[in-house]
């Protein structure tokens, strides 16, 4: 049996699912499990079969959406800064447009030209990136 249940982070308000044994009894209590997709997952994606597996085996099973994603509420008001890259094929740049468009101010989008996902990693790209970052984080998040 699956029930909605909905609980905040940080102000934000997640949608989840718990999933209970059918041989739950009232009272009983159970081990649970939190089971977390990954990056541009949503809960009813993959999980409700691992949910099935684990309530055979008679575990208390909840998934839920992350920040932004699914049914959850958007992006935590902080600041926040999105780097992607206009020829990323793992994590496409309209991921982060739409988190971007998504999250609250004070934000920014930087979209790096002609790399891919690891590209980022080596040179030119590494500084690049290292900029951006360095800006946005002396007016954000000072070092001291």
């Amino acid at each position: 049996m699956k029930r909605p249940v909905t609980f905040y982070s940080e102000g934000c308000k997640l949608v989840g699912d718990v999933y209970y044994p059918d041989d739950l009894q009232p009272g009983e209590t159970r081990a649970g499990i939190v089971l977390c997709h990954g990056y541009t997952g949503v809960k009813d994606l993959y999980l409700p079969d691992n949910a099935r597996v684990l309530n055979e085996a008679g575990y208390m099973v909840m998934t839920f959406d992350y920040k932004g994603w699914g049914e959850s509420a958007g992006v935590a008001p902080r600041p926040i800064l999105f780097i992607t890259t206009d020829n990323d094929r793992l994590v496409p740049p309209e991921e982060s447009e739409h988190l971007y468009t998504r999250a609250g101010a004070p934000k920014k989008l930087v979209v790096l030209k002609g790399y891919g996902h690891y590209e980022v990693y080596v040179e030119p790209a590494f500084s690049e990136v290292m900029a951006a970052t360095l800006d946005w984080d002396r007016t954000y998040l000072p070092a001291r």
